[in-house]
């Protein structure tokens, strides 16, 4: 709270969700300080300083189902420190860093469900990994350099309800 965070709190009165939208503030080390919350499972990250280092201390929150980090300096070095985010079912990482071959690196993510990758250089080959999301409801591609290429590769996602493609190649 002392950062200026929203919080909210489960029935066991323990916090489960953490907001610190545009607090410029929040910073790499900052991010430490929520390892010890182990009934954490919403953190939203928008707009704040965290970049690829003060992403390892998420791999101390395996039970994180919703994670927003837009507008962050996240890149796709530091996407490797996603791999234990096993229960992550929202990942927002629109108006990052984040290329193709970052898309590798979320692999382990088999129960995503929503994915935003909105206003990044992804193309229409790096859709060839988001096929991996077998629960995938919703893909958010606008403003990327998705081209007819991803087409072959989005048609496989058999569970995608909603595709957002405005502003691309297509």
């Amino acid at each position: 709270k002392a950062l200026g965070a929203t919080l909210e709190l489960n029935e066991q009165g323990t916090v489960d969700s953490v907001s610190f939208v545009e607090i410029s503030g929040f910073t790499d080390s900052a991010l430490a300080h929520l390892a010890g919350l182990k009934s954490l499972t919403h953190l939203n990250l928008d707009g704040s300083k965290v970049t690829d280092q003060g992403l390892k201390h998420l791999e101390k929150l395996p039970q994180l189902t919703w994670l927003r980090m837009s507008d962050t300096g996240v890149t796709d070095r530091g996407l490797v420190h996603l791999k234990n985010l096993g229960n992550l079912r929202t990942l927002s990482l629109t108006r990052t860093k984040i290329t193709d071959r970052g898309l590798v690196q979320l692999k382990p993510l088999n129960k995503l469900q929503t994915l935003m990758l909105r206003k990044n250089p992804i193309t229409g080959a790096g859709l060839e990994h988001v096929t991996q999301f077998l629960r995938l409801k919703s893909l958010r591609l606008s403003d990327t350099e998705v081209d007819d290429t991803g087409v072959v590769h989005l048609v496989k996602i058999k569970t995608l309800e909603t595709l957002t493609l405005k502003r691309t190649e297509i």
